[in-house]
């Protein structure tokens, strides 16, 4: 850390969509002075929309957060990964055939890549010690984030179009008995 950063010190809470236990994490951050809660956040849950949405849920607590601990010199800070290397992943990257070519379809080949979770770390690591609102890792993923009003609208447009996602998709909830 530079010499004008004050270490801040971080506070990890389980966060989920029906268990937001804001109160108690907040007054604690306050209590401190100084503080930072770091959130996880998601780009795409096509196949995963519970997951997705408690995901953009937690996006706009953080940004409501942020703002709302400035006055007591604690911050918030949201954390958009990509694709990682984590066993839930798996599924996405050949442990279900299925689902690895629902992945493929949605995302081109330098978004859909994972990364290993030391980069994850060394990326939150760095956005706590300059209090970044938004830690987007890997970097490839920072245009799509900053330019999402642009993208997404296209991005839907394809993917509504997309018939061999169609077909894929029909399979997978036929698989899952949807």
């Amino acid at each position: 850390m530079g010499t004008n950063v004050r270490p801040a010190r971080t506070y990890g809470a389980p966060i989920r969509a029906s268990d937001l236990r804001v109160t108690r994490f907040t007054v604690r951050l306050i209590q401190v002075g100084f503080g930072r809660a770091p959130l996880y956040a998601y780009f795409n849950g096509t196949v995963n929309a519970p997951y997705a949405m408690s995901k953009a849920g937690v996006e706009q607590f953080g940004r409501a957060l942020r703002t709302e601990l400035a006055i007591h010199g604690a911050t918030a800070g949201v954390l958009y990964p990509g694709w990682v290397k984590t066993p839930i992943a798996r599924a996405a990257f050949g442990d279900n055939d299925l689902v690895t070519q629902v992945r493929e379809q949605l995302y081109p080949r330098f978004l859909g890549t994972a990364i290993h979770p030391d980069k994850v770390a060394a990326r939150v690591t760095s956005g706590i010690e300059k209090r970044s609102p938004r830690i987007v890792v890997p970097r490839r993923w920072e245009p799509i984030s900053a330019l999402r009003g642009i993208v997404n609208p296209l991005t839907d447009l394809a993917l509504d179009r997309n018939t061999e996602l169609h077909g894929l998709l029909r399979q997978l909830e036929t698989r899952t008995g949807k």
